[in-house]
């Protein structure tokens, strides 16, 4: 199961401060993660940015979802082989494996987009990407 198609963001508790959940947690960092990388190739499309989900791998968290993971050095695999110039990779695309993937409906929901940069501009105290180019 790909973890951040299986949630939404909780925005009106981000940080789930309200009530911690580390399933939830972990599956709406994902799903932010996944909308962040599209929504920085939408204000500089000069940049590649995509998501990558390289399937279940035996880390600390694996326990936790009840399954069995592949070795870390094959999830690693998966991303390095879109890092090679030999492989063309779509800029904000999302990438279960090697193949371009379905992601969850909010990475291409551009209220949805815009509002996560929002909040993570907010969150680091400014939004780079403008604040680069001012300067």
């Amino acid at each position: 199961m790909r973890t951040h198609r299986a949630t939404d963001l909780d925005w009106t508790d981000p940080q789930l401060q309200l009530a911690y959940r580390p399933r939830v947690a972990y599956a709406q960092s994902k799903l932010a993660l996944t909308m962040f990388s599209r929504a920085l190739v939408q204000r500089e499309p000069q940049l590649t940015a995509i998501s990558v989900d390289p399937g279940s791998t035996g880390t600390a968290l694996l326990p936790s979802y009840g399954g069995i993971g592949q070795p870390a050095t094959a999830g690693a695999d998966a991303v390095l082989r879109l890092c090679s110039a030999r492989i063309r990779v779509r800029t904000g695309a999302f990438y279960p494996g090697l193949q371009i993937g379905v992601p969850n409906p909010l990475v291409h929901d551009d209220t949805a987009l815009d509002r996560l940069w929002r909040l993570s501009t907010a969150m680091v105290g400014r939004d780079r990407a403008i604040a680069a180019r001012a300067a």
